[in-house]
């Protein structure tokens, strides 16, 4: 019998306390992908209590939702920029790219009328977090108005980067942080 010829195995049948032991061993993106299974997968993985930083930051190249864990352990979301404003309709789909850190392991999902602020709140929920903690930007994107109403509240701001006066007042107005600024 070769590996093709075997039935999956029926991992959300066992009992809770094997199960929840077996999710415990997984590597933290084995973890994060099983929670996208379904809600029974998401809610046994939310059962063992994870905890992680979320930072969101805009780079040169995407927007991205980072998970962190550790420096040799995090876990990147990555959209483009037209995915991330509010105004994206539910039937759109947004198809994020979630990368290991390095670039080790890697899949990309899509799930319909899934928006970037589900993205968000799924995280948020499976990793026990009641907000953002630090949003960087290294640019803006063009809808950045839409995109603040994506996220309630976050305590660290990190701006990378030089804006022209006006785009620095714009900035500053929609992103104002709960505890502190960091102007590079």
């Amino acid at each position: 019998m070769e590996d093709g010829d075997r039935p999956p195995f029926p991992l959300l049948r066992l009992p809770d306390d094997p199960l929840q032991l077996v999710v415990l061993l997984m590597r933290r993106f084995d973890q994060f992908a099983l929670s996208l299974v379904s809600k029974q997968s998401k809610e046994v993985v939310k059962s063992i209590g994870l905890s992680s930083r979320i930072t969101i930051k805009v780079d040169e190249e995407e927007v991205s939702i980072r998970i962190h864990r550790r420096i040799t352990e995090n876990i990147r979301c990555s959209f483009a920029d037209d995915q991330v404003a509010i105004n994206n309709l539910p039937s759109e789909m947004v198809k994020p790219t979630v990368t290991s850190t390095r670039g080790r392991h890697s899949f990309t999902r899509s799930r319909k009328g899934y928006r970037f602020e589900d993205w968000l709140s799924h995280c948020l929920e499976v990793f026990h977090q009641s907000k953002v903690i630090t949003v960087l930007f290294e640019r803006l994107i063009p809808h950045f108005k839409s995109f603040r109403k994506t996220f309630e509240s976050f305590t660290i701001l990190k701006i990378m980067r030089e804006y022209t006066d006006e785009e620095a007042r714009d900035l500053l107005k929609l992103f104002i942080p709960v505890k502190k600024l960091y102007l590079d």
